[in-house]
Protein backbone atom coordinates (compact mmCIF):
# COMPACT_ATOMS: atom_id res chain seq x y z
CA UNK A 1 0.00 0.00 0.00
CA UNK A 2 1.35 3.28 -0.86
CA UNK A 3 1.46 5.81 1.66
CA UNK A 4 -1.84 8.21 1.71
CA UNK A 5 -3.51 6.14 -0.64
CA UNK A 6 -6.30 3.90 0.58
CA UNK A 7 -6.06 0.41 1.10
CA UNK A 8 -8.82 -0.32 -1.35
CA UNK A 9 -7.27 1.72 -4.30
CA UNK A 10 -3.97 -0.58 -3.84
CA UNK A 11 -5.06 -4.18 -2.61
CA UNK A 12 -7.26 -6.65 -2.86
CA UNK A 13 -10.75 -6.25 -0.77
CA UNK A 14 -13.30 -8.05 0.68
CA UNK A 15 -16.67 -7.26 -0.47
CA UNK A 16 -20.69 -7.95 0.01
CA UNK A 17 -22.43 -7.39 -3.26
CA UNK A 18 -26.17 -8.02 -4.03
CA UNK A 19 -27.97 -7.25 -6.95
CA UNK A 20 -31.75 -7.15 -7.37
CA UNK A 21 -32.41 -9.45 -5.02
CA UNK A 22 -36.51 -10.02 -4.62
CA UNK A 23 -37.93 -12.27 -1.52
CA UNK A 24 -41.39 -13.41 -1.63
CA UNK A 25 -43.43 -15.80 1.36
CA UNK A 26 -46.18 -17.22 0.18
CA UNK A 27 -49.49 -17.27 2.65
CA UNK A 28 -53.28 -17.07 2.36
CA UNK A 29 -53.82 -13.02 2.53
CA UNK A 30 -57.59 -12.26 2.61
CA UNK A 31 -58.46 -11.17 -0.73
CA UNK A 32 -57.42 -13.86 -2.85
CA UNK A 33 -53.66 -12.64 -3.39
CA UNK A 34 -51.09 -15.39 -1.70
CA UNK A 35 -47.90 -13.72 -1.88
CA UNK A 36 -46.05 -11.50 0.24
CA UNK A 37 -43.85 -9.17 -1.19
CA UNK A 38 -40.90 -8.89 1.17
CA UNK A 39 -37.44 -7.32 -0.67
CA UNK A 40 -38.14 -5.77 -3.85
CA UNK A 41 -34.91 -5.97 -6.37
CA UNK A 42 -32.88 -4.78 -3.27
CA UNK A 43 -29.00 -3.71 -4.70
CA UNK A 44 -26.35 -3.28 -2.05
CA UNK A 45 -22.26 -3.13 -1.95
CA UNK A 46 -20.83 -3.04 1.08
CA UNK A 47 -16.64 -2.92 1.25
CA UNK A 48 -14.09 -4.21 3.45
CA UNK A 49 -14.21 -2.62 6.97
CA UNK A 50 -16.98 -0.55 5.61
CA UNK A 51 -20.17 -0.40 8.72
CA UNK A 52 -23.59 -1.18 8.25
CA UNK A 53 -26.82 -0.99 9.96
CA UNK A 54 -29.86 -2.49 8.70
CA UNK A 55 -32.90 -0.68 10.04
CA UNK A 56 -36.51 -1.12 10.33
CA UNK A 57 -39.75 -1.80 11.52
CA UNK A 58 -40.97 -5.29 12.71
CA UNK A 59 -41.70 -7.51 9.42
CA UNK A 60 -40.01 -4.95 6.95
CA UNK A 61 -37.44 -7.98 5.73
CA UNK A 62 -34.19 -7.14 7.89
CA UNK A 63 -34.58 -11.00 9.06
CA UNK A 64 -35.09 -12.34 6.00
CA UNK A 65 -32.44 -9.89 4.31
CA UNK A 66 -29.81 -11.54 6.67
CA UNK A 67 -30.50 -14.99 6.60
CA UNK A 68 -29.94 -14.77 2.60
CA UNK A 69 -26.78 -13.00 2.80
CA UNK A 70 -25.60 -15.50 5.50
CA UNK A 71 -27.09 -18.91 3.18
CA UNK A 72 -29.48 -19.75 5.22
CA UNK A 73 -32.23 -18.75 3.27
CA UNK A 74 -31.26 -20.13 -0.41
CA UNK A 75 -35.28 -19.27 -1.59
CA UNK A 76 -34.94 -16.08 -3.69
CA UNK A 77 -33.94 -14.41 -7.06
CA UNK A 78 -31.27 -11.60 -7.97
CA UNK A 79 -27.60 -12.76 -7.02
CA UNK A 80 -25.43 -12.44 -3.53
CA UNK A 81 -21.82 -12.57 -4.01
CA UNK A 82 -19.31 -12.73 -0.85
CA UNK A 83 -15.92 -11.89 -2.15
CA UNK A 84 -13.06 -12.59 0.58
CA UNK A 85 -10.40 -10.14 -0.95
CA UNK A 86 -8.88 -11.72 -4.95
CA UNK A 87 -12.23 -11.25 -6.71
CA UNK A 88 -13.14 -14.80 -5.88
CA UNK A 89 -16.48 -15.51 -4.80
CA UNK A 90 -16.05 -17.24 -0.90
CA UNK A 91 -17.77 -19.92 0.79
CA UNK A 92 -19.29 -17.42 3.77
CA UNK A 93 -18.32 -18.57 7.29
CA UNK A 94 -21.43 -15.77 8.67
CA UNK A 95 -22.56 -15.51 11.77
CA UNK A 96 -25.24 -13.07 13.43
CA UNK A 97 -27.37 -12.12 16.56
Amino acid sequence: CSPGAPAWETEAVASIDVAGLTKTYAGDRPGGDLSRPVLDALDLHVRDQEFVCILGPSGCGKSTFLNIVSGLDRDYSGTVTISPGGGEPAKPRIGYV
